[in-house]
């Protein structure tokens, strides 16, 4: 079963219900409303000549229906193209070239934090080394979970009471509560991303007034418009996790649930990850051949590649890195052979896979998924809640159970040393500091 973490404790609202899929390969569509909007828009045929470089036009937003785009490939020999290097384990913590690299300063890392420690959860930041602990808020709101933007000087504060998000200035405290006249009637769900300009904003959310499933929503914060993004009708999807491109100009995301269409053999599982163009306003939402599930959108490693977590049906989730084209095309699909609880390092080149032994202390496998070597860590831990790769890939946080309660105590690894080292205790959630 895979470590479910705090930051995605919105998705578990979510009923990620899957559907089989027959003679597509992947279907695009563009399908966006205004969410302001009180017209209904009557869908129109996609022109296939139309230019894909036009500006990207937040408002006023367009309708139609899905096009079916070729396959530049089968995809079964795509799947075969490329096979996964053996693994072998080594002792040593070379894989990641620790004696070429300067002592880590664990006080140069910081964290953000929830934590109930003043009778309300607020948010706080503390070094990794555990000090200058800081209390930036005083609300007196519950806030879940929270997200840095990319410059380090704003946070993106979930409350679950109210589903709601609120911007933080990390300096002053200060807490606004943006969506409250452009969209009050979305119920927001976890995680939600900035932009790597830290000008937009991607979320999923689901319309109270219409009680839909969850849509993808785009804010540019500079003029407030938002962008509605819809699955066509005849499928029932839940928007989950979005994840913006290394360039900005794409948002993967996970796209499960219930639903059938005309094209579909009737209702059944179907896993989906959906591709998000900004500059055309272009959805792509990709499903390999009948029998294959995508299960979730996992990250970025280049402008053209993603992982994905996949399985085929009857068989144990695994990785596979896609390749797509500059029309959106999956042009290649590499398997990565690590299991669903597997974490990958944010730049793509290591993975950490946990095994839990009946002894009950927690191993960590750590391979470099460009050469395939490996290291395995045994820690001191029997209550793992979650663990998460630094931005430094000699580092992940650990979060372990906090015996007797309901919060977490937050601890960090430093591979190079194999040391265990505890940050701060009764915690309820955390986010590393770009």
């Amino acid at each position: 079963m895979k470590i479910l973490s705090p930051q995605k404790i919105g998705s578990l609202a979510l009923s990620l219900l899957l559907i089989t899929m027959s003679s597509c390969i992947f279907s695009s569509w563009q399908r966006t409303t205004t969410v302001n909007s009180q017209e209904s828009v009557t869908p129109t045929k996609v022109d296939s000549s139309i230019s894909l470089d036009k500006p990207n036009t937040l408002i006023p937003l367009q309708s139609t229906l899905p096009t079916v785009l070729p396959a530049t490939q089968p995809i079964e020999q795509l799947a075969s193209e490329e096979t996964s290097t053996p693994t072998p384990t080594v002792e040593n913590t070379e894989i990641i070239h620790c004696s070429s690299l300067e002592p880590l300063d664990l006080s140069s890392l910081t964290f953000g934090v929830t934590a109930e420690w003043s009778g309300n959860r607020e948010l706080y930041t503390i070094q990794a080394d555990g000090s200058n602990m800081t209390r930036i808020t005083t609300t007196g709101r519950v806030f879940s979970t929270m997200v840095w933007s990319p410059d380090a000087k704003t946070m993106l504060a979930w409350e679950a009471s109210s589903h709601k998000i609120f911007l933080v200035e990390v300096a002053n405290g200060q807490v606004q509560d943006f969506l409250a006249t452009l969209a009050p009637d979305l119920d927001i769900v976890p995680p939600f991303s900035w932009s790597p300009d830290g000008l937009k904003i991607a979320f999923t959310a689901i319309d109270k007034k219409s009680q839909e499933l969850a849509d993808l929503y785009v804010l540019e914060l500079s003029t407030m418009g938002l962008t509605r993004i819809s699955f066509p009708e005849g499928y029932e999807q839940n928007a989950d996790n979005p994840l913006w491109s290394p360039d900005g100009q794409y948002i993967l995301y996970t796209a499960n649930g219930w639903g059938v269409n005309s094209t579909s053999y009737g209702r059944g599982r179907l896993g989906l990850v959906a591709l998000y163009r900004l500059s055309d306003q272009t959805l792509n939402v990709f499903g390999l051949e009948p029998g294959f599930d995508w299960e979730m959108a996992e990250l970025w490693v280049a402008p053209n590649r993603f992982i994905t977590l996949a399985h085929e049906m009857s068989t144990i989730p695994f990785f596979y890195q896609i390749t797509m084209n500059d029309s959106m095309e999956v042009v290649k699909r590499k398997p990565l052979q690590l299991a669903e609880n597997a974490q990958i390092s944010r730049d793509g080149q290591f993975a950490i896979e946990p095994n839990h032994p009946e002894n009950g202390q927690w191993i960590f496998n750590i391979t470099n998924l460009s050469n395939g070597e490996s290291m395995t860590l045994d820690l001191p831990i029997t209550e793992l809640v979650d663990f998460s790769w630094g931005y430094d890939n000699r580092v992940f946080a650990v979060l372990t159970q906090n015996p007797g309660d309901i919060t977490y105590n937050l601890n960090i690894l430093n591979i190079c040393t194999r040391e265990l080292r505890l940050v701060v205790q009764g915690i309820n959630s955390f986010s590393w500091k770009p």
